[in-house]
């Protein structure tokens, strides 16, 4: 009896408090357990679970075995570590692991019943799992058998599937956290590490290392980022040390042991068990895999080579004798029993009695011992060995199967997974003999692993061993030469015609397989209508079971066939949209169908077309932008011109006061004008002859209201008008002079006779008469400000008079905004 079962059977288990491992001894007073050594007394109850006994506690709380007083079911209650119960963050994962546990329901994870809260102590329900752990069978037994591993493997790998379909992982699996059901079936236990996965998951500092060091995932350990293929790992480990009796690394301390997951070279399972088949060894050895990249990339794949390694052992395993059990004696077979020994016994008797009869006289027994003990002095006394016996040697394994193996890479490739197929592929070359005969069939599949996968320099290298063989006298190869003519094909060396040719002489599957290797060359060589035609063929071939592995490939080539089909409808309609030279709708063409595409060879040829079209678009864009720019400088001239012709006759039409023409001219402009900036010049001009032509009409009803009597009006020619200025008639400024009591004189002038700084004279004076108003409006003298500014600017004016009047519009204009910025443009 080893210690954990020693303190199993005298009932020691961890305190709960304080962890020392000591009897629960039992208060008499009270009827509850205490620790004799902390003096923590258990609780008796919680909810409507009563706690009876602990089973084990863990990093966040304990576990009892437990009565569902309800329903009178045995159950396991974890209770939340009483010196974490205020603790916020705890409370949370405990919570977490909760709902985690609770939202699964798969049968080879523990199933939750309840949960909940009771007196600031947290606690979780779960099924109670009577038959140990797989820790507790490693200990017991030191080693699992292969078999028993892999059914073990297969249920875990199953609930930990189910739980990362909910967004869960475990990050703590471990022998110790696989419990074994009535039935003997496993189940997944503690999710108490899980955390829900967006995408992926980042190990914190803050939070530990989190995980059984012996199995800790090596991206774990390096704070680098976390996913299913995590757990993957751990379970690799866990199975690694059912079979093989100990942990993938072992060393003295737990610091050690996780330095080895991240520096310490791959360990081999058949190094620690020998008579381990290849591929378990192959599949555990993948699960933990030191890089993620390299381990299952889906609890499907991993599923699948689990239960392909537990087919195989089955086949590999030696036939086993099968005992059967005893039978208890019943009255009649120990009647016959005795009946049989008496018989026995006389029958011996009465041989002895006959002996000489039977045997012949005996020798006298003195000669005898005389003879004996002469034979006895002549031999030579027998030394006494000390040695200790030697022990029988191991068996060896078995020989390696290299033709599954091949046949399980191919089937990987076929699957997509070509890197991992050429990984197994070159493991079978590393280990073959090189005149093995599957040797030429690996070189062969591992030069077409190396194609699909992009490496034709390589894959060509592997082609060299081949001798070229005819495709002519294909009828006539021996089976050891097909290797040779599908190298022929792989090299792309064989016409169309030549394949279809030899394929019809050859055995169904050298057919599909010639046909699938021409095909791919074909489609290497950019020859996609040849490629097409072939693996079309190939996906169409019946290929016997015995060679099942020459078929991995068609469903590739049927996807590749079917693709080509639909590339040849796309490709149709292109060359009519490039012929119409609309080489745009030919991409938008190409980007409606981009998904579609996911053949190699077709999204290469995809990609060239896009790229031709891209080009001719690109040449017709450069194209219309030289003749647009062409245009462009046509126009600039045209309007250049329109616009200097403009501004050479606005000057008499300016200096004749003519502002009604001036803005019936520039309005005529407007049409004959498109460039941005002559617009904007052309709109200008209209926006001065406005202004100018309101500040004429707004004079001349001033003067009607209130005649001009300031008698300062002085013409071009220098004559002083006399008078007051008190009408405007036919285009004439009319003057009149009081000489007498109701005689007036009258004289006058034309506009045009007026300088400008008499245009300003007369504007400044009715401006101020409108600000002299009871309720000026601001509004007005803004505009009667902005026109007097723009007559300034307009006929060379001061610009000291220009500012005085911007100066005014701005302070009592602020609704003329946008007018006064097309007047007067701010500087760029």
């Amino acid at each position: 009896m080893d210690a954990k079962q020693y303190r199993d059977a005298v009932g020691i288990k961890p305190c709960p408090q304080c962890g020392t491992g000591v009897k629960l001894r039992v208060d008499d007073e009270s009827g509850r357990k205490s620790c004799p050594h902390c003096g923590y007394v258990l609780p008796s109850q919680i909810a409507h679970f009563k706690l009876l006994e602990v089973i084990g506690s863990g990093g966040m709380g304990t576990v009892y075995r437990g009565l569902d007083t309800s329903l009178e079911r045995a159950v396991a209650v974890k209770v939340l570590r009483e010196d974490f119960a205020k603790n916020r963050q705890f409370e949370e994962n405990f919570l977490r692991e909760a709902r985690a546990a609770a939202a699964l329901n798969h049968p080879n994870v523990a199933q939750t019943y309840s949960f909940g809260e009771q007196n600031g102590r947290y606690y979780l329900v779960m099924e109670l799992l009577p038959n140990g752990s797989l820790d507790d069978r490693i200990e017991k037994e030191r080693r699992v058998t292969e078999m028993e591993a892999l059914d073990i493997g297969i249920q875990v790998a199953g609930g930990l599937r189910a739980a990362y379909e909910r967004g869960l992982i475990h990050r703590d699996i471990k022998p110790g956290n696989i419990l074994f059901a009535q039935d003997g079936s496993a189940k997944v236990v503690d999710f108490g590490l899980a955390r829900f996965e967006t995408k992926t998951l980042t190990a914190s500092r803050d939070e530990g290392i989190w995980g059984t060091p012996y199995y800790i995932a090596p991206e774990k350990v390096s704070d680098n980022k976390e996913d299913f293929r995590s757990d993957i790992y751990s379970l690799g480990g866990t199975l690694f040390h059912a079979i093989a009796g100990r942990a993938p690394f072992e060393a003295g301390t737990s610091t050690e042991v996780v330095l080895k997951h991240l520096r310490s070279p791959a360990v081999s399972l058949r190094a620690f068990a020998p008579d381990c088949t290849s591929q378990t060894a192959e599949v555990i050895g993948r699960m933990i895999k030191r890089d993620p990249s390299e381990r299952h990339q889906s609890y499907d794949e991993l599923l699948n080579d689990l239960a392909y390694a537990k087919r195989f052992a089955q086949e590999k395993r030696p036939p086993q004798q099968i005992a059967s059990e005893e039978n208890e004696f019943s009255p009649v077979m120990l009647i016959g029993t005795l009946v049989l020994m008496v018989v026995c016994v006389a029958l011996g008797v009465w041989i002895w009695a006959h002996r000489e009869k039977f045997f012949g006289p005996s020798e006298d027994p003195a000669t005898a011992s005389v003879a004996a003990a002469t034979n006895a002095a002549s031999r030579p006394p027998k030394p006494e060995s000390t040695a200790p016996p030697k022990p029988e040697p191991p068996k060896p394994p078995p020989p390696p199967d290299f033709a599954l193996q091949i046949e399980r890479a191919l089937e990987a490739a076929g699957r997509g997974q070509v890197p991992q197929g050429l990984a197994q592929i070159d493991v079978v070359l590393r280990e073959m003999p090189s005149n093995h005969a599957l040797h030429p069939w690996a070189k062969l599949q591992q030069a077409i692993l190396r194609l699909l996968g992009g490496r034709e320099t390589d894959a060509a290298e592997a082609l060299k061993a081949f001798e070229p063989v005819s495709a002519d006298a294909a009828d006539s190869l021996k089976e050891a030469q097909y290797p040779a003519l599908l190298a022929q094909g792989l090299l792309g060396k064989l016409k169309l015609s030549e394949v279809e040719k030899a394929a019809a002489s050859l055995p169904s599957w050298m057919g599909a397989a010639l046909r699938f290797n021409a095909g791919l060359a074909a489609s290497r060589q950019g020859n996609l209508a040849d490629s097409a035609a072939l693996w079309k063929a190939y996906a169409q071939t019946e290929v016997d079971r015995d060679h099942r592995w020459a078929s991995v490939f068609q469903p590739m080539a049927r996807d590749f066939a079917n693709e080509y089909e639909q590339l040849a409808r796309v490709e149709k309609e292109l060359a009519a949209l490039q012929t119409a030279g609309k080489n745009d709708e030919a991409i938008a063409l190409l980007r409606e169908n981009q998904g579609r595409w996911q053949s190699r060879a077709i999204v290469d040829r995809v990609k060239q077309i896009t790229e031709v079209h891209r080009q001719a678009f690109a040449a017709r864009q450069k194209e219309m932008e030289e003749r647009r720019r062409a245009e462009l400088a046509r126009q600039a001239e045209n309007e250049r011109a329109v616009l200097e012709k403009f501004k050479a006759a606005r000057v008499p039409w300016l200096n004749a006061y003519q502002f009604p023409r001036l803005l019936a001219e520039s309005k005529a402009l407007e049409s004959q004008v498109k460039l941005e900036e002559n617009v904007r010049q052309v709109r200008q001009q209209m926006a001065v002859a406005q202004c100018l032509g309101d500040f004429w009409e707004r004079l001349i009803h001033d003067v009607q209201a209130k005649p001009y009597d300031r008698e300062r009006v002085v013409t071009r020619a220098n004559l002083r008008m006399v008078g007051k200025l008190v009408a405007v008639r036919d285009g004439k400024l009319i003057f009149q002079k009081e000489f007498g009591p109701g005689q007036f004189g009258e004289t006058a002038c034309r506009w045009e006779d007026l300088p400008p700084s008499m245009l300003i004279e007369l504007g400044d004076f009715y401006l101020d008469q409108t600000a002299k108003r009871p309720e000026p409006n601001s509004s007005e003298i803004a505009r009667r400000a902005l026109a007097l500014a723009l007559i300034a600017r307009e006929y060379g004016l001061p610009q000291l008079l220009v500012n005085r009047y911007l100066g005014l519009a701005n302070l009592t204009g602020a609704n003329i905004k946008e007018q006064l910025d097309l007047l007067f443009p701010p500087p760029k």
